[in-house]
């Protein structure tokens, strides 16, 4: 079964005739973060989340994992190299799909909808199902939690990496352009509860993100000229207009930052 799995995880993509171009904004994110990453903190962050995650659950290392919007893969392959594994990646973007499997071929890389994951996974199979800045892009959080937990075995743990807000109105677009939703505390303690996860721990990492930003603009523009040679300029206006809207965010407390720990209940 498994076998099967990986090969068609793995075909999901190169069947597709006519390769789709990769979004070059997020390819100069990606080198401005010194790998295949799109979330805040790159490496710092995912050693402060799976610290913590070992803590809580030794076991995630030797179960399957899920790398919910794997983007480039970047994520799935720094924890394949911190000894996780088995690792299934999931992300829309067919061209950072076809990428992430052209890249790291050892883990299998699929496109679709995060809420399609039960077509491709058994029930109670993952061990481990993470979301770095992902969960801010669904509006409808509680329905793509009720579907993890669905795929995730009794006790498996669930690391939530991503933008809060007490501000509900905010109208603040992503890299590409899509309406963000940052996570409203009270909202997804009562959507964990409500879709068979038990709330383990939220850490508030506002200014963690803060000063990730921070120094990410500054290595922009620091590099500005090398960047211009090799970049569009429209690409390096949006990554500069994006990323300095969402540090005024965070500067006025409009936005933050937090990690959530969940576990599936039985």
């Amino acid at each position: 079964m498994i076998n099967l799995l990986i090969g068609l995880l793995m075909g999901s993509c190169f069947a597709c005739a006519t390769p789709p171009p990769l979004n070059e904004a997020r390819l100069l994110l990606a080198h401005l973060r010194g790998g295949d990453y799109a979330h805040a903190g790159d490496e710092e962050a995912i050693d402060l989340v799976i610290s913590k995650v070992v803590e809580i659950s030794p076991q995630a290392l030797q179960g399957p994992c899920l790398d919910v919007g794997s983007g480039f893969g970047g994520t799935a392959d720094y924890l394949y190299r911190l000894q996780f594994s088995p690792i299934f990646g999931i992300d829309l973007d067919e061209a950072a799909v076809r990428y992430a499997q052209e890249h790291y071929q050892q883990i299998p890389f699929a496109k679709g909808n995060a809420n399609q994951v039960t077509e491709f996974f058994d029930p109670d199979y993952f061990a481990f199902l993470y979301l770095f800045n992902v969960l801010y892009a669904v509006e409808d959080k509680p329905s793509l939690l009720a579907t993890l937990s669905e795929v995730a075995k009794p006790g498996a743990i669930l690391a939530i990496f991503d933008y809060t807000t007490t501000q509900t109105a905010l109208q603040l677009l992503d890299l590409a352009g899509k309406p963000m939703y940052p996570i409203v505390i009270s909202e997804i303690k009562t959507a964990l509860k409500s879709t068979g996860w038990e709330l383990i721990e939220i850490t508030d990492l506002s200014q963690n993100f803060l000063s990730w930003y921070q120094i990410l603009l500054q290595k922009l523009e620091a590099e500005s000229s090398f960047l211009s040679l090799r970049f569009s300029e429209s690409s390096l206006t949006k990554v500069r207009m994006t990323f300095h809207t969402i540090e005024n965010w965070l500067s006025s407390s409009l936005l933050g930052g937090v990690v959530i720990y969940a576990k599936r209940t039985s």
